[in-house]
């Protein structure tokens, strides 16, 4: 026991901050659950000049447009998506925390247990489902709590129509998220 206590000072001392602090809360805690974003590309569309054989731009000739210049709608993408990206861990505590990937990239940006029961996360590709459908409106990111009439509104509209979770692949899908619990 002695060895394995000192190997683990060992690796806890010369680890990166980031590491240090997720092999603490693995030494410390339980992983009861995985957080995957589900967020799909973002493409957009703009126009962009036609161009002819010289790289001029290339002007109506007839109609309507006589003199302007020609355009062509191009598709681009706007955003990338994770697409099931592992972003976090959860652990026994409610702790969560963020999973590197193989770039050593970080995608979990926050998370909230909100109002619905359910929890919501923020990824940096843009996915951000810490406020409910049931919430927005009456609950804001401006570090104010909502009023008694704002709490009453959420209660109301989360009895009315609940969040929806579908459980697929064993996963639960909340809002843009997957949450795959652990045995």
């Amino acid at each position: 026991m002695q060895v394995a206590n000192k190997a683990i000072e060992e690796m806890l001392k010369n680890a990166d901050p980031q590491s240090r602090k997720v092999m603490a809360n693995i030494l410390t805690g339980r992983v009861v659950a995985r957080i995957y974003c589900l967020s799909e590309d973002i493409t957009g569309t703009r126009e962009v000049p036609v161009l002819d054989e010289d790289g001029n731009q290339v002007l109506y000739k007839t109609g309507k447009n006589k003199g302007q210049p020609k355009t062509i709608t191009e598709k681009y993408l706007q955003r990338e998506g994770c697409k099931g990206r592992l972003i976090g861990e959860i652990y026994d505590n409610g702790r969560a925390e963020s999973i590197a990937d193989e770039d050593g990239n970080h995608w979990l940006r926050a998370t909230r247990k909100r109002l619905d029961g359910a929890v919501g996360c923020e990824c940096w590709c843009g996915q951000d489902s810490r406020i409910s459908a049931q919430e927005a409106g009456d609950l804001k990111f401006d570090g104010q709590p909502p009023t008694k009439q704002g709490l009453e509104s959420i209660f109301k509209k989360i009895e009315k129509n609940p969040t929806t979770v579908e459980i697929k692949n064993g996963r639960a899908e909340v809002d843009g998220f997957a949450f795959e619990e652990l045995q």
